[in-house]
């Protein structure tokens, strides 16, 4: 089967990293994409996955970054130069956004991609029996726990669908 490219935001690791199940996320049929200025943000390192192949990190050249700081003053919302590096690379390459930053899936959305978040992830770890749905129950809770920002009533939907 074709693999799926998505390029991924820093909030959406941070999720997975809470939930105890990045390591099983890296197995779904993806090719994971990011930045390094995305990369920096997110404070425990992924540098393993990138030296093992499984996230591939776009270095942006000047060039480029001159062309992000100018996408980043055309977005109709406010977002970081971070957020738009990830805007570029996945127009680019015409890959699903993994975030769950509500201004960034606007602008994303806005330029025509397909914007997913930490429950899509989810449901596919389930699809491709890499967790069953009772760890994804207590990966959800873990997450709901910390505070991280996820939509409320999609996340009681799975929980009791998942319990």
């Amino acid at each position: 089967p074709v693999s799926t490219v998505v390029v991924q935001d820093a909030n959406i690791f941070i999720d997975l990293q809470i939930g105890q199940v990045l390591n099983n996320a890296f197995q779904m049929n993806c090719i994971f994409h990011t930045t390094d200025a995305v990369l920096d943000e997110v404070e425990d390192r992924l540098d393993d996955y990138a030296d093992r192949g499984l996230l591939r990190v776009k270095v942006m050249s000047g060039d480029e970054l001159l062309d992000v700081a100018i996408l980043k003053n055309q977005q109709p919302r406010r977002i970081s130069f971070e957020d738009c590096t990830l805007l570029k690379l996945a127009d680019h390459l015409k890959a699903i956004m993994l975030t769950g930053d509500g201004n960034l899936r606007f602008c994303a959305e806005s330029m025509g991609l397909e914007v997913r978040g930490t429950l899509w992830v989810l449901d596919n770890m389930i699809e491709s029996h890499l967790i069953s749905p009772k760890q994804a129950c207590v990966a959800l809770q873990k997450m709901m726990s910390a505070g991280r920002r996820l939509p409320a009533d999609e996340c009681q939907i799975r929980l009791r669908r998942w319990a």
